[in-house]
C-alpha cells in the first residue's frame, strides 16, 4: 500500500522550530508548538527532527482497529481510539505521543505543510509502498 512519508534531514535543520508552528496551525487553528506532530529537539550537536515516517506498525499493534491507511496516510479514529498507548510504546521512531487537549495520540498525517515551509529543506514527502520485512516480521 503506497504512503506519504516525512523524511528529514538533522544537519539541515536550524533550530527555527517554523515546521512545529506550522504543524499546529494547519491541524490544529493556532500557534501552540506543543500540539505539533512533529518535533525539533535541541542536541550537542544541532537539532533532532522527530516525526511520523508512516511505518505502519501503530496500525499493526492497535488492539481497537483505531489506526488504519486512509488517502495515503495512517490516521487515529477518534471515535475507536481507546487511549491504551500501545502505538505510542510500539513506535520505533518515538513519533507518537500525547499532546495537550487532544483527543488521541498525536502523530503526523503526512499533509506537508511543514515540509512547503521549512527554511531550510530538512524535510522532504516521498511516496512509498508499507511492506512485510521478513526477517523482521515488521512492516517498513
Amino acid at each position: 500500500m503506497l504512503v506519504r512519508r516525512i523524511l528529514s534531514d538533522d544537519s539541515k535543520c536550524v533550530g527555527c522550530e517554523i515546521c512545529m508552528i506550522t504543524c499546529s496551525l494547519v491541524n490544529f487553528g493556532e500557534i501552540n508548538p506543543a500540539k505539533s506532530r512533529i518535533r525539533i529537539s535541541k542536541m550537542d550537536h544541532g537539532f533532532k527532527i522527530t516525526v511520523c515516517n508512516n511505518c505502519g506498525l501503530c496500525e499493526r499493534y492497535c488492539p481497537q482497529g483505531a489506526i488504519s491507511v486512509v488517502n495515503k496516510t495512517i490516521l487515529i479514529d477518534e471515535e475507536l481510539c481507546n487511549r491504551c498507548g500501545i502505538c505510542i510504546e510500539k513506535c520505533p521512531t518515538h513519533a507518537i505521543w500525547w499532546s495537550p487537549d487532544v483527543k488521541t495520540p498525536n502523530k503526523c498525517i503526512a499533509c506537508g505543510a511543514c515540509v512547503e515551509n521549512c527554511p531550510t529543506n530538512a524535510l522532504k514527502m516521498i511516496e512509498s509502498e508499507i511492506r512485510i520485512t521478513a526477517e523482521a516480521g515488521v512492516k517498513t
